[in-house]
């Protein structure tokens, strides 16, 4: 046996596994970069897949530089003022540049976020924009994606000769990863096509980790290329927090090469499905919407269990089934942070998955996203058993999309019983990921998906 401890509020579980057929998901240990600021500088100047900034651009271009927003990481405030400096050296006027923060459908920043994003002091002369996703008059319809998808994008990037997006790459459970044309689409993309984008989202190739094939990272990629964004840079963090690879160049030629990177940080190959997947959720386990309704965790369950398996969910839920706005809310159609309560109390009375899909589509969810984590949640509860262990819960707290186990070791063994002493265990015993970079999640990669 195995003693695995999984986080649990903000203590732990220790549950003692069958060592044989089990795999236990971590992250790896890697190298920070010992000086940031010049890895970047060389990165800019020697870029993937594309020639040098020196030779992209002419006299007189209008350049739009993208930065991510403040619900990210990204060390915006270190690469942009070395960018501009550079930008400077090569011959380019401040009124030429626009930089604009990529805030997608999430809630309303201001450009003061913007200056504090960039390093605090406004560049003389540089033009900030916040970007509005539901402000037609600043938006530009520049085409269709295969998919479909509009591509409706700020007027200021539209309109610009030249367009680097700055941005960082982590696992995503939609996308596979994030960065490159991430940046464009949801970045400061339209409401509309960042809501019609996210239904690829219900397609089992559109999980973490997956590239080749994946409807959701494919759709970014032609999106951001109709959309003509020329340059990236994109970082990667290790899991202590440190800046480990600045990626510059080609849009998906440099972000692969990022994602390499990711991939030895995060990634841990398993031959096939588990019958068994236990998750520790804390400390990030407050509620259980937290659990049942953040992507990366359905993401997860849908890719790495097989029908019929078992899942345990570790969560304390403190604070019972749905706090309103705890946690990333993003924007309705008319502009207002929207909460999920009247979502949550859908789901309680336990629709079908094409109820939600259909009211998706119809616009009577919040915002498309939400209703197609519902959709897949609903899904899931089709295929797999979701067993929620907490003792602050009561059974009916979870009967819409599981059961409750008070007993973390009761709830173990009957899994077991249930598929048999050969039964294969995929534990993550770290869900929220290292506390010091929590976006740097590992993830279970199947390589029979």
């Amino acid at each position: 046996m195995v003693s695995v401890d999984f986080k649990y509020g903000d203590s732990v579980i220790n549950l003692q596994l069958p060592e044989e057929n089990l795999k236990v998901i971590k992250e790896r240990a890697f190298p920070g970069l010992e000086n940031p600021k010049k890895k970047i500088l060389e990165a800019i100047e020697n870029p993937v897949g594309t020639e040098p900034l020196s030779k992209l651009l002419s006299p007189g271009d209008r350049i739009s530089i993208i930065v991510d927003d403040v619900t990210r990481d990204t060390p915006v405030s270190m690469i942009f003022p070395l960018l501009l400096n550079k930008l400077r050296e090569l011959g380019v006027k401040e009124h030429d540049i626009t930089v604009v923060m990529a805030t997608g459908a999430h809630k309303r920043q201001s450009v003061e976020d913007l200056v504090k994003r960039i390093g605090g002091t406004p560049p003389e002369g540089v033009k900030l924009l916040v970007h509005d996703p539901l402000d037609k008059s600043s938006l530009s319809l520049m085409g269709f994606t295969r998919m479909g998808t509009p591509v409706w994008v700020n007027q200021a990037v539209a309109e610009a000769d030249f367009k680097l997006g700055i941005g960082s790459i982590r696992p995503h459970p939609e996308a596979g990863f994030s960065g490159g044309g991430k940046i464009i689409l949801p970045g400061v993309s339209a409401w509309e096509a960042i809501g019609k984008h996210h239904m690829l989202y219900i397609s089992s190739k559109s999980r973490t980790g997956i590239l080749e094939g994946n409807p959701f990272r494919e759709d970014i990629d032609e999106y951001a290329r109709i959309a003509g964004l020329d340059f990236v840079i994109n970082v990667v963090y290790n899991t202590e927090g440190e800046i480990a690879g600045i990626y510059a160049g080609d849009p998906v030629k440099a972000h692969r090469e990022g994602v390499k990177t990711v991939r030895s940080i995060c990634e841990n190959k398993v031959d096939e499905k588990a019958d068994i997947l236990i998750m520790g959720f804390g400390p990030k386990d407050d509620t259980v919407w937290q659990i049942v309704g953040t992507a990366f965790n359905l993401s997860t369950i849908d890719s790495s269990v097989k029908e019929g398996g078992t899942v345990l969910l570790l969560a304390s839920c403190r604070d019972g089934v749905y706090v309103p706005f705890k946690g990333v809310h993003h924007l309705n159609y008319e502009g207002v942070l929207t909460g999920t309560q009247k979502f949550v109390d859908l789901l309680k009375t336990s629709p079908s998955p094409e109820h939600v899909l259909s009211l998706t589509i119809r616009g009577e969810v919040p915002y498309p996203e939400l209703g197609i984590k519902g959709v897949l949640l609903l899904m899931l509860r089709q295929k797999v058993k979701l067993k929620m262990v907490s003792n602050n819960l009561k059974s009916e707290d979870v009967e819409w999309f599981g059961e409750l186990s008070w007993s973390p070791k009761e709830a173990l063994e009957e899994a077991l019983k249930e598929h048999g002493k050969d039964a294969k265990i995929i534990a993550m015993p770290n869900i929220s990921g290292p506390e010091k970079r929590p976006s740097m999640k590992p993830y279970p990669y199947v390589k029979k998906h």
